[in-house]
């Protein structure tokens, strides 16, 4: 027999500012919405910088825990991904990337990831790095492996033990190409600075993608503190653990200044000018004492006719 009080439950209750976190379920919360998000910023930044670019350097303990987490996103070895990523990040724009835009707008959001891709298609770059790190070595040898317990027995064992919702794993390549579609024209993709903070509030940080394109050995995705960049906050809250690097700022700060210059330079091609002053007729002595003849009132001062 189950024996009601006259306590006021909080379901019962409308949502105020005043008690809107005591409707929350925070733990749900936490394993639903931060650790997810902390996830995908580890995996579509932060691991990204440490392996195809060497913006900074982790420990090794800081490098297996990394690897363990990527292991859950189902994307593919550390190795792998990087060996892509940097073929993408040094022929964008070309065919020769492994998500081209040149190849059709289908092509570069899902067909490369579902079809084939021959050898001699994509980019090439040094992976001597790579093929002597051994985290990234193992957990590509073992990757299947390490797939089953991170993405599969891990979840399940936290659902079961801790709360009662599910966990969804998030496609970033779709992200990718929303931000390249949004900031850039395909011609601008990998010499510009154009900051989008729409698709950067969207796609967690990559509103700023020209940046990381333009410096990308730079660990910062976004170069100012306020701007959206999960990454770079990342870092500096593990800092002691890594070795960054990062651009002068006077280097940084020429990148929007040849951006106003080229829109500058646009407005001008389409603005009409007097001719130039190489382009102006010259009136010599003998031009002026005809004008003179013809013109009474024409006085000459120094070398100039009025």
């Amino acid at each position: 027999m189950f024996v009601f009080n006259n306590k006021s439950y909080i379901s019962t209750q409308p949502i105020s500012r005043e008690n809107w976190y005591q409707h929350t379920k925070w733990l749900n919360a936490l394993l639903v919405l931060i650790i997810p998000l902390a996830a995908f910023a580890i995996i579509y930044y932060f691991v990204p910088s440490i392996t195809p670019h060497c913006s900074y350097k982790a420990g090794f303990h800081l490098r297996v825990y990394l690897a363990a987490v990527v292991t859950g996103a189902v994307e593919g070895s550390i190795y792998r991904w990087s060996r892509k990523y940097r073929a993408h990040h040094r022929c964008t724009g070309t065919v020769k990337d492994t998500h081209s835009f040149q190849k059709s707008f289908l092509y570069s959001h899902l067909v490369w990831m579902i079809m084939k891709q021959g050898p001699k298609c994509t980019g090439r770059t040094d992976i001597s790095d790579l093929n002597e790190d051994p985290v990234l070595m193992r957990h590509h040898i073992h990757y299947l492996k390490c797939l089953v317990v991170m993405a599969i027995l891990f979840p399940i064992m936290v659902c079961v033990a801790s709360f009662d919702a599910l966990l969804f794993n998030r496609e970033p390549f779709a992200l990718i190409q929303l931000r390249i579609g949004l900031m850039t024209s395909l011609s601008t993709i990998a010499d510009c600075l154009a900051a989008h903070v729409v698709t950067a509030l969207i796609t967690l940080g990559k509103g700023y993608h020209n940046f990381h394109h333009e410096f990308p050995s730079n660990y910062h995705n976004a170069f100012d503190w306020y701007q959206h960049d999960p990454s770079k906050w990342m870092i500096w809250v593990w800092r002691p653990c890594l070795q960054s690097q990062a651009f002068g700022a006077n280097k940084i700060e020429k990148g929007p200044v040849q951006m106003s210059q080229k829109q500058l330079d646009i407005a001008g091609f389409k603005t009409e000018w007097d001719l130039p002053l190489e382009q102006l007729s010259v009136i010599d002595w003998g031009d002026c004492s005809a004008l003179h003849a013809s013109l009474p009132h024409l006085g000459v001062i120094g070398e100039n006719c009025l």
